[in-house]
């Protein structure tokens, strides 16, 4: 047999093929496998089958440069991600509801409740390593985990599951993930932002617009004016700019408020209102102090349970003023109900005491006469039952009452002429002007007296006519 011609092996710098060139003549494959093993190729089974195949091709004594050998690849893991549950990607485009389009929907926000899953880390996984044509081992790349930090209001519970720690909503802060309770506005409530509902606080950097209707359970703060609105707080309310409900505006505030001025405003504040400036045209309840001690009250009606500490009270021109103190308007709808209730079992006792007394005169009462005084002390004492608890009620409710409802009234600098004070079952109209700083409340007697600052008390009706007018039902 002619010796064949000399046999190269080319191996790639990277070791990924291994080339055989040899210049043409007789080829074998004992020849190619010596030098491969020459070279260092690995002489795995697809090698083997290569250099059989390629000798068994090769016959002619043409030039052949064929590769022998290919490196076998390793398989990469894969990054670990995230897996968002239904609807908590606070990032996703949500797509447009349809029907009718209410423009002040908004933006939206997503919401979660507390022990509800937001997300899962699905982890990365381990990569497969390969090998070079020489038989070492490629490395594989491995997977990275997913990026997201459990953040407040977030814990990582089993399974890699991100878990909501309390209600809120889903913030997506770069890599970490949080539940707030505290919704942040950084504009306004507008169009793009919409009527807000929460269960948090509601922090809002400018004002509200009009016809949006903001509602949380917590406290809400508003850096801006708030126009003809609606706003609905579980906690505070603090506007150091003001709100102008112009007759259409409405606020129900769970605790207390703040704000720079009010204007034609209606609604009820429960606990104690602070203005730093006027409130003019309002229709408000407080349930505990009016504390404003710079403000000018003028037009409009406010109930206040508690104290009263204002500047001034009506003006030259404004309409009447009237102001209501010594009742608890927040107490006068259960107080009713509960005389109500008492007065109706009162009513069942005596007809039920009346037939009772009726049978009880019969000497020899038939048995359906036997048979219905059975049924009366049933029904006695039911109707005993139900008048004891509605009158413990009405007692604690009297009892609040009396504790709450107040006549302490503070003017810094003057009642001008038509103002109205309605002070328990008495009116105090004013027909001319009287300065302050000044006190009204009752005396000992008890008188309702009026107490400048420095001076001698004198009773009120020396400075307003008093009248006396029949009291509501639940007064």
């Amino acid at each position: 047999m002619e010796r064949p011609a000399s046999i190269s092996i080319q191996i790639s710098p990277d070791a990924a093929e291994a080339v055989a060139h040899f210049p043409g003549g007789p080829l074998d494959a004992e020849s190619l496998r010596a030098a491969a093993t020459k070279a260092g190729v690995d002489l795995n089974p697809d090698v083997l089958a290569a250099i059989e195949s390629l000798a068994a091709a090769h016959v002619t004594d043409a030039p052949v440069s064929a590769v022998i050998a290919r490196a076998t690849l390793p398989h990469h893991g894969e990054n670990g991600r995230v897996e968002w549950a239904a609807n908590m990607n606070p990032r996703a485009e949500r797509a447009p509801d349809t029907g009718k389009t209410d423009h002040y929907t908004g933006a939206r926000y997503v919401r979660v409740a507390q022990g509800a899953t937001i997300a899962t880390l699905v982890p990365p996984t381990g990569g497969t390593p390969g090998k070079d044509v020489r038989g070492q081992t490629i490395a594989p790349t491995h997977g990275k985990p997913a990026v997201l930090r459990a953040g407040e209001g977030v814990m990582l519970g089993t399974e890699s599951r991100l878990v909501a720690k309390r209600p809120g909503i889903v913030i997506l802060h770069e890599d970490e993930l949080r539940v707030s309770d505290t919704l942040e506005i950084n504009g306004g409530v507008d169009f793009a932002v919409g009527h807000i509902d929460f269960e948090g606080h509601v922090h809002i950097a400018k004002g509200i617009g009009p016809g949006f209707r903001v509602r949380a359970r917590g406290d809400i703060r508003v850096g801006d004016l708030v126009e003809p609105c609606d706003i609905l707080c579980g906690g505070s309310l603090e506007c150091r700019s003001g709100i102008a409900g112009h007759g259409r505006g409405t606020i129900s505030i769970a605790r207390s408020a703040r704000a720079g001025h009010m204007e034609q405003v209606k609604g009820v504040v429960r606990e104690d209102l602070v203005v730093d400036r006027e409130i003019i045209d309002c229709n408000l309840i407080v349930g505990r102090d009016l504390n404003s001690p710079s403000a000018t009250v003028l037009g409009g009606s406010i109930e206040v349970t508690g104290s009263v500490r204002i500047a001034t009270l009506g003006s030259e021109r404004s309409p009447v003023t009237v102001l209501c103190v010594g009742d608890a308007p927040l107490l006068r709808g259960a107080r009713l109900e509960a005389k109500n209730a008492v007065a109706k079992f009162q009513a069942q006792l005596d007809t039920l005491t009346e037939q009772r007394r009726m049978i009880q005169l019969n000497a020899k009462p038939s048995a359906a006469e036997r048979e219905r005084m059975c049924e009366l002390e049933y029904e006695l004492n039911a109707a005993e039952k139900g008048h004891a608890d509605a009158s413990a009620r009405l007692a604690d409710l009297d009892a609040r009452f009396n504790a709450q409802a107040k006549v302490d009234i503070h003017i810094g600098k003057m009642i001008h002429p038509g103002v109205r004070l309605k002070i328990g079952d008495r009116t105090a109209s004013f027909t001319k002007p009287v300065r302050g700083p000044l006190a009204i409340c009752w005396n000992e007697q008890p008188q309702l007296v009026i107490m400048p600052s420095g001076g001698t008390p004198q009773e009120l009706s020396r400075v307003a006519r008093v009248e006396r007018f029949a009291p509501a039902a639940a007064a």
